[in-house]
């Protein structure tokens, strides 16, 4: 074996066990019909579009008489090439190679064009492929998107945590779960308030505290969608019937669900076994709403008025006080929730 055929053959094995090491990797969360769907889709495309394809006997004769005048040209330039610039061998440098550029090469060189022009189709028809898989309704489909959706409103949650830590730091506690008027009504939210921790501070500056959420001169800023407040499913609405864009998420009632403002010292249960934000499982709020908050004593998914996120095994992911994110089975003891709810009741909290 000569050192070209070995360096294609240690590229084409490098290739493959890239390849074997993908599919090692993604095989866990990329079903087998995927791959072939992507590998051998391509096959009845085929099988149902080249019967109702009409051929064109002047436009194939066309075609072969341009290829045939392109691989003469070719040549034929070729030849004057190397005649012009002859090669000098290795074997005597000091000597041209005498031989004419042989035809053989030049429809070498034809087909490897040819054979790039297709691949660069063949990419194009792969590219549309996997653009038709992602809208295929299959239930392997809906599934991996499920998992990028739980994987982005996870992001979400722990974004809320941040937040409200650097709302903590600043303030000497968590934000208040409202704010009330001078008549004692729910004005604001625990949301509006964290906008400056959010990365939000325009729109923070366009929200009048001093006005109720729901005042003509607040619905531009209230009616804004963040895409942090929201879990991009079929199963979750993003505005509410009076145009406010709504949030897919809440706070627990018991550390944002008053006027209080909770310090983290105060949750002596532990930062890290109690709950302060989680998804909602329906009936949602508009995320300027000043109740903007949901029981975990309701349990998981079982009420559209507590817990429970859009996902087909009924679980929920949660914010806990610490910052960190965890999701909830919805079969998990109810006296557990009832520990993970409550701040300082020195309850002990179970396996979740």
């Amino acid at each position: 074996m000569n050192k070209a055929h070995g360096f294609t053959w240690k590229v084409g094995c490098g290739v493959a066990a890239v390849a074997l090491l993908v599919v090692a990797c993604f095989a866990p969360v990329i079903p087998v019909e995927f791959v072939f769907l992507l590998v051998f889709g391509w096959i009845g495309y085929l099988l149902r579009v080249v019967p109702e394809v009409e051929w064109d006997l002047h436009g194939i004769l066309t075609g072969l008489l341009a290829l045939t005048v392109f691989t003469v040209g070719l040549h034929a330039f070729l030849a004057w090439l190397s005649r012009a610039h002859p090669i000098k061998t290795t074997d005597s440098p000091d000597t041209c190679a005498g031989k004419s550029w042989p035809f053989v090469r030049t429809v070498q060189i034809v087909l490897m064009t040819l054979c790039l022009f297709v691949a660069g189709i063949s990419m194009v028809g792969v590219t549309h492929q996997v653009a038709w898989l992602a809208e295929y309704p299959g239930p392997w489909v809906e599934g991996g998107r499920q998992i990028v959706r739980r994987m982005v409103s996870g992001n979400n949650l722990q974004q809320f945590g941040v937040g409200a830590h650097s709302y903590h730091d600043m303030a000497q506690s968590l934000p208040a779960g409202m704010l009330v008027d001078e008549h004692g009504l729910p004005s604001h939210g625990w949301m509006t308030l964290l906008l400056p921790h959010l990365d939000q501070p325009r729109l923070a500056e366009k929200v009048k505290l001093d006005k109720p959420w729901n005042d003509p001169v607040n619905r531009e800023a209230f009616e804004a969608h963040l895409p942090f407040t929201t879990i991009d499913s079929p199963r979750t609405p993003k505005k509410d019937a009076d145009g406010y864009a709504l949030s897919h998420y809440a706070g627990s009632v018991d550390l944002l669900g008053s006027s209080r403002a909770w310090k983290l010292q105060e949750v002596t249960d532990g930062m890290s076994q109690t709950v302060l934000i989680g998804e909602a499982a329906g009936n949602y709020k508009a995320w300027g709403y000043p109740r903007n908050v949901r029981d975990l004593r309701l349990g998981i998914n079982q009420s559209t008025a507590g817990f429970g996120g859009p996902w087909d095994n009924n679980g929920g992911q949660f914010t806990f006080a610490d910052g960190s994110v965890h999701f909830i089975h919805p079969n998990i003891d109810p006296k557990v929730l009832k520990a993970l709810a409550t701040p300082n009741a020195n309850d002990e909290v179970g396996e979740y």
